[in-house]
């Protein structure tokens, strides 16, 4: 059971503290454990309105929380379904976004210190066990940080067990949420199946792999020194803001792939444009190009050397799409309405365009088209280089020249915009809500 007595304090009782309160045991022994610590505390409540009335149930007993502790309460009201849509991401990451974001806002706004959040050393078990399924580097397997920027959580030391143990010596009222037992939703699903089912083949797994967890910390911590080392062995600093990285030294080392990931990621390469890198490296190549388009670094490549640096890009060259408003912020006049499969008709021209919203992942990006850029023509199967599609349609250079793309957060092309759309993004016989565009350019 958690021992106020002996909790270890990380910080000092003047600090002001947001905390995220569910209503939940985990969230409520958090409140009252940081309350008997004397922490100042301001109670932050979101309402993602998924559970119907008992949403706003747990609003209302979260509510009297804060009369019973006689603390500030702070709350938010959040269309969690409409922005997953929107983002085309699962519910779950659509409430994690929404609900970091009002905590940093709030952080500034009522000028705390830290954010505190109820995770324990059960939901470390469980995120390891998700990453290790999804596949991932080990910084995927590390588990949960105590301390991740202002987000503090004090309780990653104490099972569920050990919460529930607090909550019933004290007698403190908290509410279930009833999804809790869906394995609709794929951390629900590791709790109430797949864990309880490893426990019964392993009764130490959880401890088992929070100890791995621990070897896997050091083993990261140890393995970021090594890099550093090398990073400045191999990558410097170069002439005019421009960054070089030998490539002879790289060669040299038994990890080489590894190293150039590492120096490279940062930057917003991605892991697919860092392997075209390495198979160019490797080829012994020259002369080519590799774009970060997120963050507008270039990679030239030369005999011996790898030059980075930042393309200076104009406002007008890049626009990012968050949100349906973000489309009248554009270059040129583009409407864009949600619909629902048969609530609207197809109009067959360039100018208009239909995606699967679904399918679509958020910020869009509406730029200019690059060589090398390619997509799926609508109505094939293979890709193709936007430049060579141009050829093929016998496009003037003028218009060639003011082709716009419209792509995906993983700046995969959506719709040469005016001309044609990409078929990974179509609407099909599985679609239930479209993305309808149309372009008018002046």
């Amino acid at each position: 059971m958690i021992d106020v007595s002996h909790f270890n304090k990380r910080f000092p009782v003047t600090t002001k503290l947001i905390v995220a309160v569910s209503g939940g045991a985990d969230s409520v022994a958090l409140l009252d454990l940081l309350c008997c610590l004397g922490y100042s505390c301001v109670i932050a409540h979101c309402n993602f309105h998924l559970r119907g009335d008992e949403s706003n149930r747990d609003e209302r007993f979260v509510t009297s929380l804060a009369l019973r502790y006689k603390l500030p309460f702070r709350k938010i009201d959040f269309q969690t379904k409409e922005y997953a849509a929107l983002k085309s991401i699962s519910i779950e990451m659509a409430a994690r976004e929404l609900r970091y974001e009002w905590f940093r806002q709030l952080c500034v706004r009522e000028n705390a210190d830290y954010i505190a959040v109820a995770h324990h050393a059960d939901d470390v078990v469980e995120t390891f066990l998700m990453n290790l399924s999804r596949g991932t580097g080990i910084r995927g397997l590390t588990g949960i940080k105590e301390l991740a920027g202002r987000v503090w959580r004090p309780l990653l030391n104490y099972s569920k067990q050990d919460i529930m143990e607090y909550i019933t010596s004290k007698g403190l009222p908290h509410v279930e949420d009833s999804t809790n037992a869906d394995s609709l939703y794929t951390r629900n699903k590791f709790r109430n199946e797949i864990i309880p089912m490893l426990q019964s083949v392993y009764p130490t797994f959880k401890n088992n792999v929070k100890n791995t967890i621990g070897y896997l910390q050091q083993t990261e911590s140890f393995l970021q020194e090594i890099i550093e080392e090398k990073r400045l062995a191999i990558f410097k600093e170069g002439k005019h803001g421009t960054w070089e990285l030998s490539l002879p030294l790289l060669l040299k080392e038994p990890s080489a792939d590894f190293l150039l990931y590492e120096f490279l990621s940062p930057y917003g390469f991605s892991a697919a444009t860092i392997q075209q890198l390495n198979d160019s490296i490797k080829k012994g190549q020259s002369g080519n190009c590799f774009y970060a388009k997120r963050n507008n670094y270039v990679i030239i490549q030369e005999r011996d050397t790898l030059l980075l640096k930042r393309m200076i890009q104009t406002e007008a060259q890049r626009y990012e799409i968050h949100c349906l408003d973000d489309f009248s912020r554009l270059p040129f006049q583009m409407t864009a309405i949600v619909k629902r499969v048969g609530e609207f008709e197809i109009v067959k021209d360039a100018s208009h365009c239909y995606l699967d919203m679904t399918a679509l992942t958020f910020p869009l990006v509406l730029r200019r088209w690059q060589n090398g850029d390619w997509f799926i023509p609508f109505g094939m199967r293979g890709k193709k280089k936007i430049s060579d599609y141009f050829v093929d349609q016998k496009i003037s250079n003028e218009a060639k020249k003011n082709a716009w793309i419209l792509t995906t957060e993983d700046d995969s092309v959506a719709w040469i915009v005016g001309f044609r759309a990409d078929n990974r993004f179509r609407v099909s016989n599985d679609t239930s809500v479209v993305l309808c565009l149309s372009c008018v350019e002046e």
